[in-house]
């Protein structure tokens, strides 16, 4: 109960970014309650009594009717930012009956007035303002000196009957001085130490210094975290959310990360405040209730969302402390600037662990990319020595096909020769172009390559001067690269017109076959084909079906397929 009254009157609720503002509008919020209440109670024991019977004027009882509305005033104007106006508004009240009433009337005790704007300004306002209001203190007690100079009128002095009225006067303002001393006792201590808390967290804050290197979300947030530990706090973690909002994880100072959740981010006590306004929230923990968060002995929790570029919500932060007083406002910033750094430092990590995904899906399609090209180059290479294998068997070739081209009567003859001298071995097997010097001759040998595969070699002898230059030896290059060219191309149609011919005769014998009446004639067309196709000199034909018991029965070339001979032809 006196936690809540606390929590709903007491407390300030505005947010002053200077320190000895904010305490000033404190103490004095506390004061403008005490002064009401203590209205209350001399209104409910002096004043009503004393107005029954008719000893107050009017005036003063319009001034007692009106300080309630001024503290009421005060008050408002503390919790809506504009503690200024409020503290002149309370100077201006304790130097509106102060000043002429000491300054004016002769009573000995009356000067005591002057203690009461001295106490409230010297508590409240700054030092040039201060000193502005001792002036005019002090101009109304030079007012009062010559006044009371000037007074020459024997005054009766009873302390029985007059004692009792000043000193209970005197004691009035003492109490309400010693009420603003002691609300404001301290307040250097507690702004400093304030200011030094407040600095503390910027600089521990300010430690907070990922490593380009770093792209691991967990570290980064662990190390946030236990900069706030640093500080004191009682509870500090992170929780992360996936893509439709539910937690997928949460991280402690002390390493701790927990997995196991089956919620939503803004179902957590405390931390859906923050999610559902993308603000931070101060929530303090009323000890006279039951409450989710801050979690006991937790007094204080603190929830900022991690926002990347505003919107984009990353985590959310929550901490917790023991401490009753909430965190100011200094070091709210300090908090909300982590969790900006937090969010940016996330964000890179994440593109980081993107991007590297990306480059690892690409170097794996262009390992599988190699693999195939590797495979296609292979079997281009396999396809092209096989080719030209065959195709200088079927030309009964055994190991090379060449020709010699010399000059015969005076004109250039290829005349074959199928040797393989040493020199073209060599270059068959660097597969370069290289130039051999002999005497006054020189030898220019050049591969032939077709898809960087060798299919030969040849040679040019000529005078040793001049010496072959780059740009004739590339010249060289592109003839052999197009002789390989050409050469695969004409082996392509040589088999293609091959291909064609054997199709073609097989249609030719097909069609005779089909044409045939008798299985003997039919026997006799396929042999006579069969030497005339493959240029054999015998060709023998042997039916033997097998029936369904899995046993031979040979047939020979009669028309009905029965007898014990096979149909032979030469």
């Amino acid at each position: 109960m006196i936690q809540q009254i606390r929590e709903r009157f007491f407390a300030l609720r505005y947010g002053y970014d200077e320190p000895a503002l904010r305490q000033r509008a404190s103490v004095l919020l506390v004061l403008a309650i005490i002064s009401f209440l203590t209205w209350l109670g001399s209104i409910i024991l002096l004043v009503i009594p004393d107005a029954l019977e008719g000893r107050i004027s009017p005036p003063i009882l319009l001034i007692i009717i009106a300080v309630p509305f001024i503290l009421l005033t005060i008050y408002q104007l503390i919790q809506t930012g504009r503690a200024t106006t409020a503290i002149w508004i309370a100077v201006i009240i304790s130097l509106f009956p102060s000043v002429p009433i000491a300054a004016l009337d002769a009573s000995i005790f009356n000067g005591f007035w002057l203690l009461l704007p001295v106490v409230v300004s010297g508590v409240l306002l700054p030092r040039r303002e201060f000193i502005v209001v001792l002036a005019l203190v002090a101009l109304a007690f030079l007012v009062r000196i010559g006044v009371m100079s000037q007074n020459d009128i024997v005054t009766r002095f009873v302390p029985s009957i007059n004692g009792i009225q000043e000193l209970g006067l005197v004691a009035f303002l003492l109490v309400q001085s010693a009420f603003f001393l002691y609300g404001f006792s301290g307040s250097t201590e507690r702004v400093n130490n304030e200011a030094f808390q407040d600095i503390r967290h910027l600089q521990t804050f300010a430690r907070f210094d990922p490593e380009l290197s770093d792209f691991d979300q967990d570290r980064l947030a662990l190390q946030s975290l236990r900069l706030i530990q640093e500080l004191g706090y009682a509870t500090a973690q992170i929780y992360f959310g996936d893509e439709v909002g539910n937690i997928s994880r949460r991280i402690r100072a002390d390493g701790t990360i927990d997995t196991r959740f089956n919620t939503r981010l803004e179902a957590v006590p405390g931390v859906g405040l923050a999610v559902t306004g993308k603000a931070p929230r101060v929530i303090q923990r009323s000890s006279d209730q039951l409450s989710d968060y801050p979690v006991a002995p937790a007094r204080v929790g603190l929830v900022i969302p991690i926002l990347f570029a505003g919107n984009v919500l990353m985590g959310v932060l929550d901490v917790q402390s023991r401490r009753a007083d909430p965190p100011s406002p200094t070091q709210l910033d300090a908090f909300v600037s982590l969790a900006n750094q937090l969010a940016r430092a996330l964000m890179n990590a994440r593109r980081v662990s993107d991007l590297r995904r990306t480059i690892q899906g690409q170097e794996d399609v262009i390992a599988t990319f190699r693999t195939r090209l590797s495979e296609l180059q292979q079997r281009s290479t396999n396809v092209v020595s096989g080719g030209w294998s065959r195709y200088l068997s079927g030309r009964g070739e055994q190991a090379a096909l060449g020709y010699n081209l010399s000059l015969l009567d005076g004109k250039p003859t290829a005349i074959s020769a199928n040797d393989l001298p040493p020199e073209i071995r060599s270059t068959i097997a660097h597969g370069d172009i290289h130039v051999q010097v002999s005497g006054d001759t020189q030898t220019v040998l050049v591969p032939i390559l077709l898809r960087d595969e060798v299919l030969g070699a040849m040679t040019f002898t000529l005078p040793s001067d001049p010496v072959l230059t780059d740009r004739q030896i590339e010249a060289l290059r592109a003839v052999a690269t197009r002789l390989g060219q050409a050469l695969e191309n004409n082996r392509l149609l040589e088999q293609s017109q091959a291909q064609a011919q054997r199709e073609r005769k097989v249609n030719e014998v097909g069609a005779r076959l089909i044409g045939a009446t008798s299985v003997e004639s039919l026997l006799e067309i396929a042999a006579e084909n069969f030497n005339e196709a493959l240029g054999a000199v015998y060709t023998r034909i042997h039916i033997t079906p097998m029936d369904f018991s899995g046993r031979n029965v040979s047939h020979n070339g009669s028309a009905n397929g029965h007898g014990s001979s096979s149909d032979e032809t030469t």
